[in-house]
């Protein structure tokens, strides 16, 4: 229990930091940030137990007033505004991608390379989704995809091939650590 919370703790301030990674773009008044990276990380490596508490507290952590959404926003009043639908979509997207993946941790094809850049992908279009659906209760539906959704598809891309060599490189290193423990 005790490792756990350690975990969600460190996966909150590791989610924390990545917001902090915030670059603004045109066309839009969402930034993009490191966030996705963290958090589709996360979702992969850490069990659906670990991930899904430290998405949420991440979440309500922010809402009530401690800094750590993109460029250390936060409350309610940023909470409810055009970033909405991205930071439930975080929450939708570390539910599906982290239950996907650990129902299917077994199967040669849920370890693969492969297998892990598409979780990435598929994580990282459910926020964007989620993004765009938020934003066409603002603004048209057009005009939701140009500013919610295209200039995000390069970095979403950039940021799960990044995704799927730290999935790697720290299933890598877990399967090191525990082979010279034996």
């Amino acid at each position: 229990m005790v490792k756990h919370f350690i975990s969600i703790v460190l996966w909150i301030v590791f989610i924390a930091f990545s917001a902090r990674i915030s670059f603004d773009i045109p066309l839009t008044e969402v930034n993009i940030t490191g966030q996705t990276l963290s958090i589709l990380t996360m979702a992969i490596v850490a069990r659906p137990r670990v991930a899904i508490p430290a998405i949420c507290i991440y979440v309500v952590l922010g809402i009530i007033g401690l800094p750590i959404f993109s460029d250390g926003n936060n409350g309610w009043s940023y909470f409810i505004g055009p970033t909405l639908g991205y930071i439930v979509g975080f929450i939708i997207a570390v539910i599906s991608i982290s239950t996907i993946y650990w129902n299917n941790k077994e199967h040669d094809w849920a370890n693969g390379w492969i297998s892990i850049l598409m979780l990435h992908l598929l994580g990282s279009f459910i926020i964007l989704f989620c993004g765009v659906l938020r934003l066409s209760f603002i603004k048209p539906f057009i005009d939701a995809m140009i500013s919610g959704f295209t200039p995000f598809v390069l970095s979403a891309i950039v940021k799960s091939l990044l995704g799927a060599l730290l999935v790697a490189a720290i299933h890598k290193y877990i399967s090191d650590t525990s082979s010279t423990s034996d």
